[in-house]
């Protein structure tokens, strides 16, 4: 019973219901005593070992259920995988809801979290284990990368980078950061200050790389991410977005580290106060809780709400407070310990596989929109997404666990394991070299590689078969003897069971390969390119939609919350603009352009507007999108037609390239040709990079009305058609003509312009500049009608202008048509890449303040900093410095061996972890393998000892 029990404890099955306690006591204790697959113990054998132990393991118990008790220890598993798991949830949540705009610095606490729970892990396994071991190591880096490098090597890099799955490198920076520092001088792991001078000297490290721009940083990293030029996922170069993630949590790790180094005093601490009186106790553990409340408090009233680049200069100092505050509170009872929401363990086990592929399962358009599978119903669309981005990342954990403990074992020594290793990366660096070959012969056609997948992987299928059929047969005849039936088994394989694999897997290569080639055909696989010149036929075809928001239960409580609005007499809805849906083999995707994106369009570009209102109206939409807020607001300085002139910033403020806005007011026809010949004479050079015009409106009020001006500006349109083909023919200008806006007549002021700027009369004017050339002379002509027209004429407030939202709509539509008007320049035209310099984001002010905090905890054995030795005031005995003996103690005397040498597995043997303890140890490494304060961030639930060491 006691043995179930332990087993219990540390996460065993015990299943009790099939079968009884002492069959799996027999069990577990023969695969530990026997320490091989051979042995002959009989049943009294396993019982005396089964009571040698029994005090043994009562007594480690009772030493250490605070610590590695998986369901009510400190920091125990279950509340690991709760926090990995709620933290995920909201990790999906912003982006969906697209947050970044308003809680982007908030999120960052969620990767400093998981950053700090990896450093705390990984210190946390090789202190009790000693285990460095190359199978370790490499167990560890098959976890963290596997999913993230299969992807970058099945997407390409055009469509996936290593880099923009930023917390897969960072985990692996970090760790392999934690090992060398604990395998280096391990003899000094285990005396008192050895470990803490160790520590420290990596705080120093962690200070000169990323605190002080001594171009270390540089120096360690520029041969792994390369500094130029912008990648998926790393738009100012993978060097420097390495630099920008990994300064955002470098100390973060080390926390962790810090942490875990004085874990088992603050459980003990926890402990001793949770037996004194309860008032005893919550006074000395509210003294602790208001110092880390008051931290936390400040951090999210001031620091959170910092500009961001300010935020990003001082998260890594600062953004630790929080996560001992919530370390604290969440352990702070036995109650608290013992009960966590089981719904989100699964979420936490999945937390790394539901990173990487939340990037292609729940979002598109690089990371900017949520993926619609089933358009109209977003709500439904948005459970399917969740829910197969969850199953998705289950299995993808699943099939990542199943093939480390195929390709690693824990069993295989580290020889077999470094020369298995070498395999795995001639095999995969073969397949990159032959597709690399076939590119550059320029032969990679789907019929080409279907043939190469075909017969290499009969080759593979063939070599795996022939080296493990003799393994397989003689395993299956031990079985069947085991069971003492009979079942037939032939020592070489049929015909059929040797060609029926290939044959199935060929029909389903070049069913694959079929069905991707027609959705290809259809368009399903260019959704990120530009949209091609064919678009510009429908690039003016959508209409306003009704947005229901008062209605909105969301909007409904909001608006109670904040203006005290209970009810509504009827539902106020908006209007939203969009493009009628195109068939997916045109490849007119249009959609709404961000800022960002247009800044880096428009970058060192200059824009021509010459027009009427409508044209000023277009111009000031155009500033709008591009981050000028104020445009076309109430200014009575501002002349109301006039010519205007801006100057706006571009989207790297570190190198400024600004972009230049003209507009010139010209009403008329007439005044329209005056200005374009003002550009005749004008070298290319000084030529502006699009010319945008619009008129019609004035020239039917002012110059219509008789026969000679109906001919004389008649005269004055084949005039400005000729100009503009001039332009767009002899000088390569892009052009973009706008008609006039639908006319809301009822609205008009007067009756002489209700009776030649009626709606009537300006489409009659539509038509006429269309006939004599101008329409056809324009690059491009966004149609007015199409965004002022339908249901909302009414809206315009005189008959002719109309709300800012309308010209926005007109703005977007121009933005979408640069995509063939202004595309990409030609790249020996380009100026050299210049990636930002690393080194910018550090503190050393601030890193000294760690280095001093970092000190304290260390030396003084106290994980919060020192305030522990708040509670001493209220409690005597409590003094975290003087329990260091009384926590350690029972760790360090199960692990007498491992204080000489660390566990290597060589190359002769199995020899695995528990051979190098001392008999009964097994049991205890079990418990350190099940233990939550042992599992890593992404691999809690992969590091498991075979079920020969339980």
């Amino acid at each position: 019973e006691k043995e179930a029990a332990f087993l219990h404890i540390n996460g065993e099955a015990t299943t009790s219901s099939t079968r009884s306690t002492e069959e799996q006591m027999m069990d577990d204790v023969q695969s530990t005593g026997s320490g091989s697959k051979g042995s002959n113990s009989t049943g009294s054998e396993i019982i005396e070992a089964v009571n040698g132990n029994q005090h043994e393991l009562q007594q480690y118990e009772l030493a250490t259920t605070a610590i590695f008790d998986p369901h009510t220890g400190f920091l125990n598993r279950d509340q690991t995988l709760e926090w990995r798991g709620w933290m995920m949830v909201v990790f999906i949540v912003y982006q969906i809801t697209n947050a970044s705009n308003y809680c982007h610095n908030f999120i960052h606490i969620l990767f400093t979290s998981f950053c700090w729970m990896s450093g705390y892990g990984h210190f946390a396994y090789f202190y009790r284990t000693n285990d460095y071991s190359f199978v370790r190591i490499s167990r560890v880096l098959w976890r963290t990368n596997f999913i993230a490098l299969f992807l970058c090597l099945s997407l390409g890099q055009q469509s996936s980078s290593y880099i923009l799955y930023f917390f897969c490198p960072l985990q692996t920076y970090f760790f392999l950061l934690t090992y060398f520092t604990m395998r280096i001088g391990y003899h000094m792991n285990y005396s008192t200050y050895g470990l803490r001078l160790k520590l420290m000297v990596l705080a120093f490290v962690v200070f000169l790389i990323w605190d002080v721009d001594s171009g270390l940083f540089w120096l360690l990293n520029v041969l792994i991410f390369k500094a130029g030029p912008p990648a998926t996922g790393a738009p100012s170069g993978p060097l420097w977005e390495w630099y920008y993630r990994s300064s955002l949590d470098h100390w973060s790790t080390f926390a962790g580290i810090v942490f875990a180094a004085s874990a088992p005093i603050m459980a003990l601490h926890l402990r001793k106060l949770e037996s004194k009186n309860w008032h005893v106790q919550w006074m000395a553990k509210a003294s602790i809780g208001f110092f880390l409340l008051c931290g936390s408090y400040l951090w999210g009233s001031s620091v959170v709400s910092m500009e961001h680049t300010t935020f990003n200069s001082i998260h890594a100092y600062i953004g630790l407070v929080p996560i001992l505050c919530y370390v604290f509170f969440r352990n702070i009872s036995k109650t608290a310990r013992l009960y966590t929401i089981s719904c989100l363990k699964p979420l936490g086990e999945n937390a790394l596989e539901m990173y990487v592929v939340h990037h292609h399962l729940l979002l598109s358009s690089n990371g900017s929109k949520v993926l619609t599978i089933l358009r109209g119903y977003p709500k439904c669309n948005l459970f399917l997404l969740v829910l197969l981005c969850y199953r998705v990342s289950q299995k993808l954990h699943f099939v990542s666990q199943y093939l480390c403990d195929m390709l690693l074992p824990l069993h295989r020594s580290d020889m077999k394991c470094r020369r298995f290793v070498g395999y795995m990366i001639a095999f995969v660096g073969s397949f990159y070299f032959m597709g690399f070959w076939l590119l550059r012969m320029e032969i990679a056609t789907p019929r080409i590689l279907a043939l190469v997948i075909i017969v290499c992987g009969g080759l593979i299928y063939q070599t795996i078969m022939d080296m493990t059929w003799s393994k397989f047969h003689q395993g299956s005849n031990m079985a069947a003897q085991t069971k003492k039936v009979d079942i037939p088994h032939e020592e070489h394989e049929s015909p059929i069971a040797k060609t029926f694999p290939l044959l199935f897997a060929s029909m389903f290569i070049c069913l694959l390969g079929f069905t991707w080639h027609m959705m290809a055909l259809i368009g399903a696989g260019k959704i990120n390119q530009l949209l091609l010149s064919d678009c510009e036929l429908v690039a003016n075809n959508g209409r306003w939609a009704r947005i229901d928001t008062t209605c909105n239960e969301f909007y409904s409580g909001s608006s109670y919350r904040k203006l005290g609005l209970t009810s509504y007499g009827n539902c106020q809805q908006n209007f939203v603009w969009g493009w009628e849906r195109q068939p997916s083999a045109s490849l007119c995707r249009f959609t709404h352009r961000h800022t960002v994106e247009l800044k880096t369009k428009l970058e060192k570009r200059t824009i021509l507007f010459i027009g009427d209102i409508t044209t000023q109206h277009m111009f000031h939409a155009v500033c709008r999108a591009l981050g000028d807020n104020d445009a076309n607001g109430f200014d009575s300085n501002n002349p109301k037609h006039g010519d205007i002139v801006k100057e706006l910033s571009s989207i790297d403020k570190h190198d400024p390239h600004d972009i230049s806005m003209v507009y010139k007011w010209a009403p008329l026809a007439t005044d329209q040709v005056r200005k374009l010949r003002e550009y005749e004479h004008v070298t290319v050079d000084m030529l502006p990079d699009l010319l945008v015009m619009g008129g019609g409106v004035m020239d039917a009020l002012h110059v219509y009305a008789t026969d000679e001006d109906q001919e004389s500006h008649k005269k004055a349109i084949r005039s400005l058609a000729m100009e503009l083909r001039n332009l767009g023919t002899k000088k390569d200008l892009p052009t973009v003509w706008i008609t006039p806006p639908t006319i809301h007549t009822k609205a008009l002021g007067t009756e002489e312009k209700r009776e030649n700027m009626n709606e009537e009369e300006v489409e009659n004017m539509r038509v006429l500049y269309s006939n004599l050339g101008v329409n056809d002379a324009a690059s491009f002509v966004i149609d007015g009608p199409s965004f002022t027209g339908n249901d909302r004429v009414t809206e315009s407030h005189d008959g002719i202008q109309y709300a800012a939202e309308f010209y926005d709509v007109g703005a977007q539509i121009l933005f979408n048509a640069l995509d063939w008007l202004l595309p990409h320049d030609d790249p020996d035209d380009l100026d050299p890449f210049v990636a930002p310099e690393t080194g910018s984001m550090g503190s050393s002010l601030l890193g000294i303040m760690i280095l001093l905090f970092a000190f304290l905890s260390l030396f003084f054995f106290d994980s919060y900093l020192g305030l522990s030795y708040i509670s001493s005031v209220f409690s005597n005995g409590v003094t975290p410095c003087d329990l260091y003996e009384e926590a350690f103690n029972p760790i360090l005397e199960r692990i007498p061996k491992q204080h000489q040498q660390p566990i290597v597995k060589d190359g002769g043997s199995n020899q695995d972890l528990s051979s190098s303890l001392a008999p009964g140890d097994d049991k205890i490494v079990s418990v350190l393998e099940n233990d939550e304060t042992l599992s890593l961030l992404h691999d809690h639930d992969s590091e498991r000892v075979s079920d020969r060491n339980r």
